[in-house]
């Protein structure tokens, strides 16, 4: 194995635990606020956009909306701390759950009110599977650097 090869090995049996903890980070911020948006108060607002986004084959609910906390106007984009998939018919049939220019109970995180949500909790099989993908790629770059300091 030449040098140029050791250290791409290397860099690479460095990034992927590194990029595994940052992502697993974030999914825990995420889970974490998830969970809590259970227990977050509501304020009815206001769906000011609702439609259906595509790229490709790949399709998302792209949902906005506009409420108050104390006087303050907000708006914000976030459907929910669930995973949803991206085909069309889901897509769907989020947007019609929330159709522009309807009043919608808007749920907001009391210590920041610019974060808010739609649907309130998480679903643990989002995070599981994510997790597993961040295992898998953590355990890989452990085991290419243990497959380095052996060879």
């Amino acid at each position: 194995m030449d040098l140029l090869d050791r250290i791409s090995l290397q860099f690479f049996g460095w990034f992927f635990p590194f990029l595994s903890v940052l992502a697993g980070g974030y999914l825990w911020l995420h889970w974490k606020r998830g969970n809590a948006s259970v227990w977050w108060p509501s304020v009815q607002g206001e769906i000011l956009l609702s439609e259906v986004e595509s790229d490709d084959e790949k399709y998302s609910p792209r949902i906005e909306y506009r409420y108050a906390v104390d006087g303050v106007q907000y708006k914000g984009d976030t459907l929910t701390y669930r995973g949803y998939g991206v085909d069309r018919k889901t897509a769907e049939f989020c947007v019609s759950r929330f159709p522009a220019k309807s009043t919608v109970p808007v749920y907001y995180d009391p210590g920041k009110p610019s974060v808010s949500v739609l649907e309130q909790g998480v679903d643990p099989a989002d995070y599981l599977i994510a997790l597993a993908v961040l295992l898998v790629v953590f355990v890989a770059g452990v085991a290419l650097k243990i497959w380095l300091l052996l060879n």
